[in-house]
């Protein structure tokens, strides 16, 4: 993304029209998790088509879903056919359910590595993932910078 577009990005993420971008965008990659008593219950997909009929906890994203767009064991990015039972707008509650074995959800690779390595969570599909989304951090413009940000600033430079 060139410097123009992230602050466009900026400012419309912020809602105003004076945000700065505080760090260079960073890739987050994620992939679909679920209990292990989920997985008993109602079996592992093993590639995009079998999703098909699977409990899906969605991150809402102002009010509705996004499409889960999958690259594939053959490196293409395939549109999985999914239902949404649940969503959620903040990933607390996205993690609540998993742990619960409501259903099938993404969750950003270093969320669901630290349940994995627990055994409280799986990876599924590990073959197949979500095309990685860039991060923006932002921040309003104003006099005081939190030292915090200013810090993450730095680190991302």
């Amino acid at each position: 993304m060139t410097r123009y577009s992230a602050r466009v990005a900026a400012a419309r993420l912020s809602g105003r029209r004076r945000a700065f971008p505080v760090a260079k965008p960073s890739r987050r990659a994620a992939s679909i998790g679920a209990a292990p008593a989920y997985l008993e219950r109602h079996g592992t997909p093993r590639g995009v088509d079998e999703l098909r009929g699977h409990a899906v906890i969605a991150y809402l994203r102002a009010g509705s879903s996004q499409p889960w767009d999958v690259v594939d064991v053959d490196g293409q990015i395939r549109r999985a056919q999914i239902q949404p039972q649940f969503g959620f707008d903040d990933m607390t509650g996205i993690v609540d359910a998993v742990l619960a074995g409501v259903g099938l959800a993404w969750l950003p690779a270093w969320l669901l590595a630290r349940y994995a390595r627990t055994g409280e969570l799986v990876t599924v599909m590990e073959h197949c993932f979500r095309p990685t989304q860039e991060i923006h951090l932002v921040w309003p413009k104003s006099r005081y910078l939190p030292l915090k940000t200013r810090w993450r600033r730095g680190f991302r430079r």
